[in-house]
């Protein structure tokens, strides 16, 4: 489904804008039937939409439309709109985390042909809908352009091209060919009976998820599949929440990214420009009922917890390498991305300087401070104010402050830029820790960023030593 065009009209693009944003929403709302869907714009939007169990109304986040809005870039965004309402009409969450595998190589390559599915059912009858979807699944490709080998694409978007060509029937971009030919020699026929399978079933989520089961036991990745949630339909099962969850309040349309979106994180209210929140419920709900062995006294070594266990270690060190970031890219190719990341967070730079002036105040409270008394000069020690008032000549009735050296403090931030952070991960982990390092800078704190990954798919050279050495603990 195609928005109402406005690109005749002589505006600029940023002009643009908010009816683009009116138009999108409305139509969100109509292809997935829910007219109270809270569709929301922000910096970064997870392109598969997820829904907390209870929530009152569906939720829809999208990224927020380039300043040079015009017909070329908005249809990528358009086509995210569709993949959305399609999901939000077709896809049954309940259904989906009952069969969702565990292993994280797995839950890629399930979501993925989850996608392929209610997008299949969208194409069938929407032309505008499936030009839409394939300029979204041509910008997702643009990013593998330079990848040389299959280690360099996850599996998971491989098996997306190839389940939509035979799902959908729909053509793989030009701009994915070469991912497909990459991996084509290194998945044999079982893989392209189980696409198959998966198109005669499109319309069954619950057939058509067990045999997306069996697609990813035919890729070698069956240690990874699990136990399938044993719940009834449309519950969550009990413990298992989505970090991405969306919950725009009632009443929202579209909201752009902001102080308020910090604020209501910093203050505990609630942000009144609409702006979603990620939410985290890791916790029990209030009231639930405890198991009896919780009425029983604690006994020394409970607290314990995991430290009962055996210390991790590492299985090998004997591939690791240690590579300066300059020797991975060019400087252009940098100046570039510190560019773009400083155009996503230079709405953020009020936040920056509040949590800075918040984090100071909380390291100046712990600095230890000394006085010098019995001085000539200084401040007045009012301890002796007095003896100062029974003679005003008497002499060390002062104090000072001693020159104290602050603690030097190094923090090192961590990031895991495998394959699987792609996208929005990678994204949001690389803006939180330019947040934090700048935080930190502000108040004194050294700060050094690194990141970790495998050169080759799944664990490399290591898991391989691993796995030959029968898996040991």
């Amino acid at each position: 489904m195609t928005a109402v065009e406005t690109w005749n009209q002589p505006h600029s693009g940023k002009d643009r804008i908010e009816p683009f944003k009116r138009a999108t929403a409305a139509v969100i709302r109509a292809l997935s039937g829910k007219p109270g869907a809270a569709v929301t714009f922000a910096s970064h939007a997870s392109y598969r939409e997820n829904q907390p169990a209870g929530a009152p109304e569906p939720a829809a986040q999208l990224p927020a439309p380039p300043p040079d809005l015009n017909p070329v870039t908005a249809a990528p965004l358009r086509g995210r709109a569709d993949g959305l309402a399609l999901t939000l009409r077709y896809h049954d969450e309940g259904t989906h985390r009952r069969y969702r595998p565990q292993g994280e190589n797995a839950r890629a390559v399930f979501d993925a042909v989850e996608e392929v599915r209610v997008e299949a059912l969208g194409v069938r009858c929407l032309p505008g809908v499936a030009a839409n979807l394939a300029a979204a699944l041509d910008q997702r490709c643009q990013a593998f352009t330079d990848c040389q080998t299959a280690d360099d694409i996850p599996l998971a978007e491989a098996i997306r091209l190839m389940a939509r060509q035979t799902v959908a029937g729909e053509k793989i971009p030009a701009s994915g060919r070469h991912m497909v030919e990459l991996w084509q020699p290194l998945l044999d026929a079982r893989v392209e009976k189980c696409l198959k399978a998966l198109r005669a079933c499109v319309g069954d989520q619950r057939l058509y998820s067990e045999t997306a089961r069996q697609l990813i036991a035919d890729l070698d990745l069956a240690d990874e599949l699990g136990e399938m949630q044993t719940c009834p339909d449309g519950e969550t099962p009990e413990g298992e929440d989505d970090g991405e969850d969306q919950a725009p309040g009632e009443g929202e349309m579209e909201a752009e990214p902001g102080a308020a979106e910090m604020d209501s994180a910093e203050t505990g209210e609630e942000a009144g420009d609409g702006v979603a929140s990620e939410v985290d419920e890791s916790l029990p709900p209030v009231g639930a009922e405890q198991p009896a062995t919780a009425k029983r006294h604690a006994t020394p070594g409970d607290n314990l917890g995991d430290y009962n266990t055996p210390a991790y270690r590492a299985f090998t060190a004997d591939f690791d390498e240690v590579i300066a970031a300059e020797s991975l890219c060019t400087d252009e190719e940098m100046t570039r991305l510190r560019l773009n990341l400083d155009d996503q967070i230079a709405h953020l730079q009020n936040i920056i300087g509040r949590l800075a002036n918040r984090l100071q105040r909380r390291l100046l409270a712990k600095q230890s401070r000394a006085w010098e008394f019995d001085l000539d000069d200084g401040l007045l020690d009012s301890s002796r104010l007095a003896r100062i008032v029974a003679n005003p000549l008497n002499s060390l009735s002062y104090k000072m402050e001693k020159q104290t050296d602050f603690r030097d403090t190094v923090v090192t931030l961590l990031i895991d830029n495998s394959g699987s952070m792609r996208g929005r991960p990678i994204a949001v982990a690389a803006i939180s820790a330019d947040i934090l390092a700048l935080t930190l800078e502000r108040c004194g704190v050294k700060v050094e960023i690194l990141g970790f990954t495998t050169r080759a798919w799944k664990g490399g050279e290591s898991r391989e030593h691993w796995v030959e050495a029968g898996k040991p603990p």
